[in-house]
């Protein structure tokens, strides 16, 4: 896993990171994740913020792709999809 994150002004950042897994072959530990046994995904995301005396905004979007899912344990209604993006806006206060 690779994060980082750069500071564009006082009030604006913008984060990224890369993020690779894979699961062993045995059944227990495949279905950890819940891709299957021998399963891999690589996930890319970019996570603009904005914050302001405390308070923050932000958007996180990511891009996750699987590699040798079990069919029916992947993306989409019928888990037959093996990418998916993600969008998620959050906001709160830092402490």
């Amino acid at each position: 896993m690779l994060h980082v994150n750069y500071d564009i002004s006082k009030h604006w950042s913008v984060a990224s990171g890369i993020d690779y897994t894979t699961s062993g072959d045995s059944v227990v530990s495949g279905y950890y994740q819940g891709y299957g046994p021998g399963a891999s995904a690589l996930g890319v995301t970019v996570t603009p913020t904005y914050t302001n005396h405390g308070w923050f905004i932000r958007n996180e979007l990511s891009y996750v792709r699987l590699q040798n899912f079990t069919l029916g344990h992947g993306f989409g209604s019928n888990g037959l999809a093996p990418d998916q993006i993600r969008d998620i806006i959050e906001s709160g206060f830092w402490f």
